[in-house]
């Protein structure tokens, strides 16, 4: 757009000068040194605008690479093909800024020209129009697709996920020990970690909200012979409570917290509804013959990409099913250094070095469980 609005205004400005053009054909000018001049001016005027837009870009380099995340090469690191395309740029964008002051005015007849007249040039004001025409059309392309995007972000930043994945610490814990021992130690730990400054809860789980669970159950509902093949993680039951998930009946395990819990399993609304499930303590069979009881419906949240729908979803608890990778804590960000210097005391205090704890957070634009610091 900006390449088309600099050929308007060049071919808007050449027309005043057909009264010159007119002169120098009087004094015996002819049209193919006009043309040469034109196209000449033309060009050296992209020249001289194309080494200051390099100039430019070499000095606000490094405030875009910060502004777009994207690292931008200096002009001392391009390559042969890099000035072979900036050249080729700058000679097509004067050829189309000069071509219709060469071409067009220059065969305009004398008297005319003297006057200062153009409507009888040879193809008129056609390519300025064409120009006019494609930059309008550009600019509400644009537009319009800048509202979608806008859109689209908005939808990205506003949607309700289901969960609060705001000030989440999340621990990668070490050596992973999937017997009652190991998990009994993780309870433990849990709770100390818990009792940490600035620490508001603690949850152990196979999985956190990021990503649809590698493993899946196929249940079916007593009383029922439909089957529904079901995605499923296993997590403690503070679980819920920790990524602020949202009840819609039931409960998160409650049993458990009492410790009278025993063979129970969550579901989120879309796998109660596919197998069946309208209340709590219903009972589902899965195809390895275990019975469950289902302690409560938790409100569907995003464990994947936008563009998929929410699926179906069990969680199990971890002392039915022993196995665990996380440790998730929420924090209370006003104080965040202070608040893992403590978390990485108390982890001391339980033999949890510092090598074996990867430390990620989960912010305002989403988990970022790959990057981590030890």
């Amino acid at each position: 757009m900006a390449i088309i609005n600099f050929v308007n205004i060049n071919i808007g400005t050449s027309s005043y000068r057909v009264k010159e053009i007119g002169l120098r054909k009087v004094f015996g000018g002819a049209r193919k040194q006009l043309i040469g001049q034109h196209l000449t001016e033309s060009i050296t005027l992209t020249v001289v605008a194309g080494l200051i837009s390099l100039g430019l870009y070499e000095i606000t380099r490094p405030y875009f690479s910060q502004v777009l995340h994207v690292p931008m090469d200096s002009l001392f690191a391009f390559g042969g093909f890099q000035y072979l395309l900036l050249a080729t740029l700058i000679i097509v964008v004067g050829c189309l800024s000069g071509i219709y002051p060469a071409f067009v005015l220059s065969s305009t007849d004398i008297i005319p020209s003297i006057k200062g007249k153009i409507d009888t040039a040879r193809g008129g004001l056609t390519l300025l129009k064409a120009l006019l025409i494609t930059q309008f059309t550009l600019a509400v392309t644009v537009f319009i697709s800048a509202l979608n995007v806008s859109k689209q972000v908005s939808y990205i930043f506003n949607r309700d996920l289901g969960y609060n994945r705001e000030q989440l610490v999340v621990l990668t814990v070490f050596p992973k020990q999937w017997d009652s021992a190991g998990i009994q130690h993780m309870v433990t730990v849990r709770n100390e970690l818990a009792n940490t400054p600035h620490v508001h809860d603690a949850s152990v789980s196979f999985e956190v909200p990021e990503r649809t669970p590698p493993n899946s159950l196929a249940i079916v509902r007593t009383g029922s012979d439909q089957t529904v093949q079901v995605p499923a993680m296993v997590a403690d039951e503070n679980f819920g409570g920790t990524f602020g998930m949202h009840l819609v009946k039931g409960n998160f395990f409650d049993d458990y917290r009492r410790g009278a819990g025993k063979d129970e399993i969550v579901l989120n609304e879309t796998a109660a509804k596919a197998a069946g499930i309208t209340e709590p303590n219903q009972a589902v069979r899965t195809s390895q013959g275990f019975t469950y009881k289902v302690s409560g419906i938790v409100k569907d949240y995003n464990y994947s990409s936008f563009e998929q729908r929410i699926g179906p979803l069990a969680i199990l608890h971890m002392k039915d099913n022993t196995s665990y990778r996380y440790l998730t804590l929420k924090i209370d960000g006003r104080d965040a250094p202070a608040t893992l210097a403590a978390v990485g005391k108390s982890g001391e205090s339980w033999r949890l070095a510092h090598p074996s704890i990867t430390i990620s957070w989960i912010h305002d634009s989403g988990p970022c469980i790959s990057r981590k610091c030890n």
